[in-house]
């Protein structure tokens, strides 16, 4: 699917992440008809504007013929919850699902670097490591389930996706090398996405 961040995600300075996709497995059970729990593993990529780099490093505009490297953010959660189910249309085939979740996410901030030519004309290299953090993983969704077959159907999906994990040596606002501070950074976003369902019974 299509994963877009939001806010201080997606802000210079902050996250500076960009637009990225995402994968995603789940089951659901129903006790009821309407009724039922759900569980989600999945995960996303992110890379990151040059930008969010340029600031990240603190290149000044006297840096000429810089190249970058870069390797975004990452992130897997896991997150379980209430399923509740509203059959639509007539016959009712059709079916809107809405599920609220809470989990944990592993997440790990981008590795910076750059190369680049001084006000003396030398050529220098400077970078920033990765880091990575768990935290809870907050995640509200709602998705449109169409029927091809009797056991397969096509889901349609959106999910509003919130976490705030505390990274031992990343702060977006400290030029390099990282400081030993513990700094939190909001990763949250969108994410649409198209997938197949199996049913069981």
């Amino acid at each position: 699917g299509y994963a877009r961040p939001l806010g201080s995600f997606a802000d210079t300075p902050g996250g500076g992440a960009t637009a990225g996709g995402a994968l995603a497995i789940g089951a659901a059970y129903l006790f009821k008809p309407a009724l039922g729990v759900f569980g989600s593993l999945s995960g996303s990529l992110h890379s990151v504007s040059e930008e969010a780099v340029r600031n990240r490093l603190a290149l000044t505009a006297e840096a000429a013929d810089v190249r970058y490297a870069k390797r975004g953010w990452s992130q897997v959660s896991f997150v379980v919850g209430p399923q509740f189910t509203l059959p639509l249309g007539r016959p009712k085939r059709l079916a809107l699902d809405v599920r609220p979740g809470v989990g944990f996410t592993h997440v790990v901030s981008p590795r910076y670097g750059a190369t680049f030519s001084d006000a003396a004309g030398d050529r220098q290299h400077v970078f920033v490591s990765s880091a990575g953090a768990l935290a809870l993983a907050y995640q509200l969704g709602a998705a449109l389930r169409v029927p091809l077959t009797e056991r397969l159907g096509l889901r349609l999906g959106a999910d509003y996706f919130y976490a705030r994990p505390s990274f031992s040596n990343y702060n977006p606002n400290v030029t390099i090398p990282p400081n030993d501070d513990r700094t939190l950074q909001a990763v949250v976003g969108w994410q649409l996405a198209a997938g197949l369902v199996v049913r069981f019974e």
